[in-house]
């Protein structure tokens, strides 16, 4: 591996902190296609990769991803300059956010890797995400196979009998004290819940909605979808006993339409969201009427 100095790195990342608009001129060298080296600094690109049986190619990951033995920890909630640097990464791979664009801007910067920003909100951007690390890294025919099974399991969803009465649904990302984290939205939760026709209570306001629970009181779910375990609540026994204590005349407490998810497949915007949509379908059309 060859050493790069840590006053190079320190002067690379300093002197990128400032680019803007005029780094779109820096080139970056050109990748070895036959064997890509790959860091993936956004969770679910990690797992895209592994999914796309690219394991041999990582050489770094995000801490909040999945881990692939072996591969160090490049990345945390933002990116470790020097660690990128010292993996010597062909590609960096990380999610298209606004809060990334500082980050972006860096890496691009450096100009010693091919740098992809890669949307991973919604499940539009997770097939034109797979299909573009499938390029990448030689793996389209595995790509475009993930994105026909997520096609599938959408048109699945939108063929179910959900959407023949129109469920009203709260969908809780977390909680902190008496706020709910929601969805107003835009983001591959509300993709799904719009594909099995189920009406987002929260819908309309930004991607992440904070709702109180005198809110939640007014708005009136008759369905509650926990979508990522908590402390407290891993189970829909777990959920159910909580909301009996907090709101027991919500409409979705006394017909007992509550769902807690146990993992992270529904939360986390990846390849296994193609199985949780399947497990969502069923478990929405088992609830009571």
């Amino acid at each position: 591996m060859r050493f790069l100095p840590t006053a190079l790195v320190s002067l690379l990342a300093l002197g990128a902190a400032s680019c803007d608009s005029s780094c779109s001129g820096i080139k970056a060298p050109p990748v070895d296609r036959a064997s890509p080296r790959l860091a993936t600094l956004t969770p679910s690109l990690t797992a895209l990769a592994v999914h796309l049986d690219a394991r041999e190619h990582l050489v770094g990951v995000s801490r909040h991803g999945p881990q692939v033995s072996g591969v160090p920890v490049v990345a945390g909630v933002r990116p470790n300059v020097e660690a990128v640097l010292y993996v010597e990464p062909d590609i960096v791979a990380i999610g298209k956010f606004p809060s990334n664009s500082a980050d972006i801007a860096r890496l691009r910067a450096i100009g010693r890797f091919r740098v992809m920003e890669l949307g991973v909100v919604t499940l539009g951007d997770l097939r034109a995400s797979a299909l573009a690390l499938g390029s990448a890294l030689n793996r389209s025919p595995l790509a475009l196979a993930f994105a026909e099974r997520l096609d599938a399991s959408l048109a699945a969803a939108r063929a179910s009998t959900i959407s023949a009465t129109r469920p009203r649904a709260l969908v809780v990302y977390g909680r902190s004290g008496g706020i709910f984290y929601s969805t107003g939205g835009g983001d591959h939760v509300a993709d799904i819940l719009e594909a099995l026709g189920v009406r987002n209570v929260t819908a309309g306001g930004p991607v992440s909605v904070r709702v109180s629970l005198e809110r939640v009181i007014h708005l009136a779910p008759d369905t509650i979808l926990h979508v990522m375990p908590e402390p407290d609540i891993k189970t829909t026994a777990d959920a159910m006993t909580f909301w009996e204590k907090v709101a027991p005349t919500l409409p979705a407490v006394e017909r007992g339409r509550i769902i807690a998810w146990s993992d992270n497949t529904l939360s986390l915007n990846g390849p296994e969201i193609v199985g949780a949509i399947a497990s969502l379908t069923q478990r929405l059309e088992a609830l009571p009427r």
